[in-house]
């Protein structure tokens, strides 16, 4: 019976079977990567690669001998990445940017942007994706804010920050160009997000150092709702480096980010981060069920944080987030006055009955400007005016949305370039990712919890203002470089395959061979 299991169809030449896969003449079986494994007799083939393609290899006049094509090839280039990186100029300048965009240590970023940009004349061919090309017209459109603003100098500033934005894009999709980078990419962000923003979270709540009981760091972390937010993302490349780590120091390394993480969201009592990490873990739990992947360690882990969160967050934090469902219910089917007048009402000092009141005046000031906005940056002062004209009295404030806020500064279109730019990402990975799910199930359930993040932290930006953090881009260009890594993948194993039959020589005839009679 196993012997009439077949892997990949006729193609493929002789039936295979899974319980008893090739193995060289010596009884071990040989890695793509030069190392040789003992074959485990296991249902599921050898470790650690699961055998769902075999690739036949000619070793000269010595005979034949087969390796696994799979995550064969793929998921050895992941693992063996020490061995495999390659220290590109451009990677390293990238790489040197995010170490300090995320501790704001050494104040290297811009020399390190340059660098970066310098060394992609050593690179071809350059990629350039259409989530870039809509992030540039949204750059150019933003831009035509400055000839109808009442705020130019503020405008043009952020302008020129969207322009440092989408250089750093085009930098990484050209940088990270292999498993091994993409992997090394995420070790360095799981390590600088827990080595900085986390523990100094975690010491400064240890310590008292708080705001009204609200967890918070330094930098843009000091806002705790920015804090959450960010933690989503993460909390998602944690999630997906913890994916295609099978053992040693860097798995164990994404388990503690993951356990710590959503424990650090809930100390910031922070609604928006709180609805980011339910999306999150929704969307990333359900890939997991469908995927079939095994489940028990994760539920266990999942309980893990439950306990821990349940023991460490205080009894405010869990008030506080449970009236996000109240916000909704007072809104739902009420009328203005009786909005706020109910939303008052709330135990949080009026910041529901606060972001409520900012958001009507977000609207109007968009329903003034439909076109073009008032400018890229320039809500908090226009916000200041229509205050003054009769407004709630809060001053100058965020718009605290993210999309109220694109929708005001740079109108519909500028709406409509920040969505497409969104989506595109999306849209791409996902019909990348279902391609993957048969031949490379790691790494497709890997980029499903890419896109929950990304998904999560846009929950998330429906109570904060995040379309200029940078995060939200680093984000982006991981979600990329993983789909076109994919695909490539795809290709490679397309391709072999194709190469694989057309060497296998011709079946023999059934029968005695004809015999031929001379005279």
């Amino acid at each position: 019976m196993a012997e009439s299991t077949r892997l990949t169809g006729d193609s493929m030449g002789p039936a295979v079977s899974r319980t008893s896969p090739p193995a060289s003449a010596n009884g071990r079986f040989i890695a793509p990567w030069g190392k040789s494994e003992k074959v485990s007799k296991g249902r599921r083939g050898p470790l650690p690669q699961r055998v769902t393609k075999l690739r036949r290899r000619g070793r000269g006049s010595g005979g034949d001998w087969w390796a696994p094509l799979v995550e064969g090839d793929v998921f050895a280039a992941s693992q063996a990445g020490h061995r495999l990186l390659k220290l590109t100029i451009p990677f390293v300048g990238f790489a040197l940017y995010t170490w300090v965009a995320i501790t704001f240590q050494f104040g290297l970023a811009q020399p390190a942007v340059l660098i970066g940009l310098v060394g992609l004349l050593t690179v071809a061919p350059l990629r350039l994706p259409r989530f870039v090309t809509f992030l540039t017209v949204w750059i150019v459109w933003s831009a035509t804010g400055l000839l109808t603003t009442q705020h130019p100098d503020v405008v043009g500033t952020e302008i020129e920050v969207l322009v440092k934005v989408g250089l750093i894009v085009f930098l990484g999709v050209n940088a990270l160009r292999s498993r091994a980078q993409i992997r090394a990419f995420m070790i360095l962000v799981c390590l600088g997000y827990g080595m900085y923003p986390a523990r100094g979270t975690i010491i400064n709540f240890a310590r008292g150092y708080t705001l009204e009981g609200r967890a918070l760091w330094n930098y843009v972390y000091e806002n705790p709702n920015d804090l959450a937010a960010i933690s989503v993302i993460a909390l998602a490349i944690a999630g997906a480096l913890y994916i295609t780590e099978r053992k040693g120091i860097v798995r164990l390394g994404a388990i503690a980010t993951i356990m710590v993480l959503p424990v650090m969201v809930a100390l910031t009592q922070s609604r928006g981060g709180f609805l980011g990490l339910l999306v999150f873990s929704l969307i990333a739990l359900w890939g997991r069920v469908r995927l079939r992947l095994p489940r028990f360690r994760t539920t266990l882990a999942a309980a893990a944080v439950v306990v821990v969160a349940a023991y460490v967050v205080p009894e405010e934090a869990w008030s506080r987030l449970g009236q996000l469902s109240s916000v909704v219910g007072q809104v739902r089917g009420l009328g203005d006055s009786d909005v706020t007048s109910n939303l008052d009402a709330l135990q949080d000092k009026g910041s529901a009955a606060q972001r409520f009141q900012v958001w009507g005046v977000a609207l109007q000031i968009a329903g003034d400007h439909v076109v073009t906005g008032i400018g890229q940056g320039a809500y908090a002062a226009v916000h200041g005016e229509y205050d003054r004209a009769g407004g709630p009295g809060f001053g100058a404030k965020d718009a605290h949305s993210t999309y109220l806020s694109v929708l005001a500064e740079t109108g519909i279109v500028g709406l409509f370039l920040f969505m497409g730019m969104l989506a595109t990402v999306l849209l791409e990975s996902e019909r990348a990712r279902k391609r993957m799910v048969r031949a490379m199930p790691r790494h497709a359930h890997q980029l499903r919890i890419l896109q929950a993040g990304l998904v999560g932290f846009l929950a998330a930006g429906i109570f904060g203002s995040y379309s200029r953090v940078s995060f939200l881009y680093l984000l982006m260009i991981l979600i990329w470089v993983c789909t076109f890594q994919g695909k490539k993948d795809l290709e490679a194993m397309h391709a072999r395959k194709v190469a694989s039959a057309v060497r296998r020589p011709a079946a023999r005839p059934d029968g005695p061979r004809p015999v031929s009679v001379t005279t």
